[in-house]
């Protein structure tokens, strides 16, 4: 039994020299052969799958060269169907192009063999050039989320070839985010497009059994978790996958997307007891982030016993005291602050056992508030180690705090700009719903021409403001005294504070009376505590 493809014309027929399946098949072996290992993508269970040029264009080749009752039966036994040939993946591509996907363009494909175990096959496909896969497109997205055309834009292309697929009796049983690759010179173009790629699982029917719609769907949720989906986005792809639009998800088919939530949720949990057990032996555990994660876990591997050394070897130290520290660190190419919280007693210790710490606030906090617009270092891992947690965020080389920018004595206009700017921030939090729990100067970070919120472990989720509020929720109050306190002890003019005053309350669309009568016993609190703690007596600026 064998059967083959050339495309006419190509440069790739040229070597093969093709007069036959056997050619077609001998080519490969020696182009596989030839392979420098830096080339070679894959090669297990009887495929070795690497990358080529000939005449200044890249192909990927795939070639099988039969796996083995062995490796078949392991397969059956895990109640696996094991992939004995290129032959799926090549009907696949061919469907999927003729049903309107954007998926491969095969260039070549051959098979040779009845006998599964030992079946010879090949498939090579041009290069995908100027593309990235949306798992990494989309990893920033929870604290840098995209224009709302485009998050639109991708989540319709997505629903749109997982509904055709579908339809056309293919499941793909690898449907990640890491499989679908974006052009992204069709950014710029009304059609947007998102190639569809690794389909040598994929399985092909008259129809898709629901189970196996299921699965794709659910794969393809749990691969997105992490990139900040909310709600509407959720609906979004529903609509645009059901037949009959979301009146149809929210009806008919609404035990279907129960199930894709329960399958995704379950993966997820899966994940994590994986990632446990591959920690386990280097006593790290990733609580969030996957990815950044295991980077980070195997730079810290062998120095879980003394994490601070670690710091001060590999990081620029921030700040630290006997608990916490704080540095920057440079992991995979990009700048990062990475803060180490060391446990006070046997029961804090036993508080990370169970993630109830400050990096975990923190980094779910930071996550919160980036959905919401606030700008905020991204979080990007958070990991549990022998008595310690490690908060690794997006980093800014460059930045500097307001404290550190006030006492280097700013010219008149610098400060106007970063007190307006503080004020501006500090009513967008609050509007969007938040406090900070400890909203000192140093706690607001200038990077790229506008601030940062950072020291997130005490940040509180409320009610967003709407409209003209009477007054403001006590912690959010406190912070507006907190920020005062800082400004006195500073020796802010009193002009300067009062343009951060009015800003603050143009932003806000709160009363000054309403506002001064919340502010002033909280101020007076703080400073007569400081007045006992520090012998410090400031001149009031409200």
């Amino acid at each position: 039994m064998s059967d083959y493809y050339l495309r006419r014309q190509d440069p790739v027929a040229a070597p093969a020299s093709v007069a036959g399946v056997n050619t077609l098949l001998d080519w490969a072996e020696k182009l596989a052969e030839a392979a420098a290992p830096q080339e070679v993508y894959r090669h297990k269970e009887g495929r070795i799958t690497l990358r080529f040029e000939h005449e200044g264009r890249g192909y990927f080749l795939k070639l099988h060269r039969g796996i083995g009752w062995g490796e078949i039966l392991k397969n059956l036994l895990q109640v696996r169907l094991p992939v004995v040939s290129a032959s799926n993946e090549y009907r696949a591509v061919q469907t999927l192009r003729n049903i309107g996907v954007d998926t491969l363009e095969v260039a070549a494909y051959a098979r040779q063999g009845g006998n599964p175990a030992t079946v010879k096959s090949l498939l090579v496909s041009d290069e995908l050039v100027g593309t990235i896969s949306l798992e990494h497109y989309c990893a920033d997205w929870a604290v840098a989320s995209p224009a709302a055309v485009l998050r639109r834009r991708l989540i319709r292309s997505l629903a749109e070839s997982a509904r055709k697929m579908h339809d056309a009796g293919i499941n793909h049983r690898d449907f990640y985010l890491c499989h679908f690759h974006l052009d992204l010179a069709s950014l710029e173009t009304p059609r947007l497009r998102c190639y569809l790629i690794d389909l040598h699982r994929a399985q092909l029917r008259a129809r898709t059994p629901r189970r196996w719609r299921i699965k794709d769907l659910a794969g393809l949720y749990f691969s997105a978790l992490e990139c900040g989906l909310s709600r509407h986005d959720l609906l979004r792809f529903m609509h645009h996958y059901s037949e009959g639009g979301l009146a149809a998800a929210l009806g008919p088919e609404v035990r279907l997307w129960r199930q894709v939530e329960r399958k995704a949720k379950a993966l997820e949990r899966k994940a994590e007891r994986q990632r446990r057990s591959a920690g386990s032996g280097a006593s790290w555990r990733i609580i969030r982030g996957r990815d950044r994660g295991r980077a980070l876990g195997s730079l810290l591997a062998n120095h879980e016993q003394d994490l601070r050394q670690w710091l001060s070897e590999h990081s620029r130290l921030l700040k630290q005291d006997q608990w916490s520290e704080v540095g920057l660190v440079e992991l995979q190419g990009k700048w990062c602050f990475i803060k180490l919280y060391l446990a006070k007693s046997p029961l804090q210790r036993l508080a990370f056992r169970m993630r109830r710490a400050r990096a975990v606030r923190s980094f779910d906090a930071a996550q919160a508030m980036a959905v919401a617009g606030l700008p905020v270092p991204g979080p990007r891992a958070c990991l549990a180690l022998n008595g310690a947690m490690v908060l690794l965020t997006e980093g800014m080389p460059n930045g500097r705090d307001l404290r550190a920018l006030w006492l280097a004595e700013p010219a008149a206009a610098d400060a106007a700009q970063w007190l307006a700017a503080a004020a501006e921030l500090l009513a967008r939090m609050h509007r969007a719903g938040f406090a900070h729990g400890d909203c000192k100067w140093s706690n607001l970070l200038w990077s790229g021409g506008q601030f940062y919120l950072v020291d997130l472990e005490a940040v509180q989720q409320l009610t967003p403001l709407t409209g003209k509020p009477a007054g403001l929720h006590p912690r959010q109050a406190s912070d507006l005294a907190r920020f005062t306190i800082d400004a006195e002890e500073l020796a802010l003019a009193p002009d300067l504070y009062q343009l951060f005053l009015e800003r603050y309350l143009a932003c806000t669309g709160l009363a000054r009376e309403s506002l001064l009568l919340q502010l002033l016993p909280l101020v007076e609190r703080t400073r007569a505590r400081h007045r006992r703690k520090y012998a410090i007596d400031m001149p009031g600026l409200v």
